[in-house]
C-alpha cells in the first residue's frame, strides 16, 4: 500500500537515532511551498530532539509564508509568521503565545483570510475568552494584525480598541499610607484561621520586597535567592539574577538571567530590615530561594497574585501594585 501523501505544512513519522549522549530526530516534511524534504534535528533526549525538529519545520514554513504575506493570507498562516518574528523572547512567553495561536486562535479563526476578519468577528471570539485567557488572546491578535499592517497586507488592524484598553490597566504607585494599610490588612489575613490549614506567612514580607524596592515584577521577586543579596556592606544591595517561568519541558522553574539582563538595586530600609530578620531566623539554614513554596520550589506567580487579591481585600481591588511612592530605581 502506498504511503499517504503529506499535506503542505505537515510531517510524517519521526525516527530517532542515538549517538552517544545525543538523540537525532528525522522526518520527512512537506513545507507550505509543497516541497517534500528530509529534516533532521538533535537534542539530549528524544523529546528535546522532537521539539527541535518541529521548531525547524515551523521556521522553514514561516519563512515561506512570510515571503508571500498578502490580504489572502489566512489567520493560521499569519499566526505562524508572527510567532517566528518573536524569536529571542523567553521560553515561557514563546510557549504561552504559541499555545494561544495553535490551540485557540487557529481552530476558531485560522481558515479565514485576514482581509475577511472584522472587528465584530474578533469581538465575538474574544467574548468567549474572558479574564486572563482573553487578555492573552487580545495581546496575541494585536501583535499578529499589527504585523500584517506593517507588511502592507492590511490598511488597519481589525482588533477592537475597546478590548485593548481594558487589557492594559493603568499603573500607579501607591502612597505610603496605602502601603502601611495594605501590610496591616495582609498581616491580619495571614493570622486568620481557615478550614484549609495554616496560611503562608510570607506574603507580608514579599509585598515589602516588591513595593519598597520598586522592582514591580512579581516573577523576579519570587526568583530571589539568598545568594543574590549583599547584606554585609554599608549599603545593602540586591542583584536581580533571574525570574520564575513555566515551560512544557521544565515546568515551573527559575530562569537565571544572562549578564546583560542582570540589574542591581539598593535595598531601602524596610526591605533590608525584613531580610535581616528572616536571615537571623534561618541562621545556617539560609540558602536557596528566599520565598520557596511548601515543596521547596518556586512559587507560581499566577497563584501568588490570586493570594494577594484574596488577602488585600476590597479596598485594593483593581490597584496595580508596581511600586511604593519614592522607591529606588535600578542601578
Amino acid at each position: 500500500m502506498a504511503r499517504p501523501t503529506l499535506k503542505p505544512g505537515t510531517h510524517g513519522n519521526i525516527a530517532y537515532t542515538h549517538h552517544g549522549g545525543r538523540v537525532e530526530a528525522t522526518a520527512y516534511a512537506r513545507g507550505l511551498d509543497e516541497v517534500r524534504r528530509r529534516i533532521k534535528a538533535s537534542g539530549p533526549t528524544e523529546d528535546a530532539a522532537r521539539k527541535a525538529l518541529v521548531a525547524k519545520i515551523d521556521v522553514h514554513n514561516a519563512d515561506v509564508v512570510g515571503s508571500r504575506l498578502t490580504r489572502a493570507t489566512t489567520v493560521a498562516e499569519l499566526g505562524l509568521i508572527w510567532l517566528f518574528s518573536l524569536r529571542g523572547l523567553s521560553a515561557g512567553s514563546m510557549e504561552s503565545y504559541g499555545r494561544e495561536v495553535k490551540r485557540f486562535i487557529t481552530p476558531e479563526l485560522g481558515g479565514l483570510p485576514i482581509e475577511a476578519v472584522s472587528p465584530e468577528r474578533l469581538e465575538a471570539f474574544l467574548g468567549n475568552r474572558p479574564g486572563a485567557a482573553g487578555r492573552v488572546s487580545r495581546v496575541v491578535l494585536r501583535g499578529m494584525f499589527e504585523l500584517a499592517v506593517k507588511a502592507g497586507a492590511l490598511p488597519r488592524t481589525p482588533v477592537p480598541d475597546s478590548h485593548l484598553v481594558s487589557a492594559t490597566p493603568a499603573r500607579r504607585t501607591i502612597t505610603r499610607v496605602e502601603y502601611q494599610r495594605l501590610l496591616t490588612q495582609i498581616s491580619v489575613w495571614q493570622e486568620e484561621e481557615t478550614a484549609g490549614g495554616e496560611r503562608s506567612k510570607d506574603l507580608h514580607d514579599q509585598v515589602i520586597l516588591l513595593l519598597a524596592t520598586g522592582v514591580g515584577k512579581v516573577p523576579e521577586m519570587l526568583a530571589a535567592s539568598w545568594e543574590d543579596f549583599d547584606l554585609t556592606g554599608m549599603i545593602p544591595v540586591w542583584t536581580i539574577m533571574g525570574t520564575v517561568e513555566r515551560s512544557t519541558e521544565r515546568g515551573l522553574h527559575v530562569r537565571r538571567y544572562t549578564p546583560s539582563e542582570v540589574s542591581k538595586i539598593k535595598l531601602p530600609g524596610p526591605a533590608a530590615h525584613m531580610l535581616y530578620r528572616r536571615s537571623a531566623a534561618l541562621g545556617t539554614l539560609r540558602q536557596g530561594l528566599v520565598f520557596p513554596s511548601r515543596t521547596g520550589g518556586p512559587v507560581d506567580p499566577a497563584n501568588w497574585r490570586r493570594t494577594l487579591t484574596a488577602a488585600a481585600g476590597d479596598d485594593f481591588q483593581g490597584l496595580h501594585l508596581t511600586a511604593l511612592s519614592g522607591a529606588p530605581a535600578r542601578v
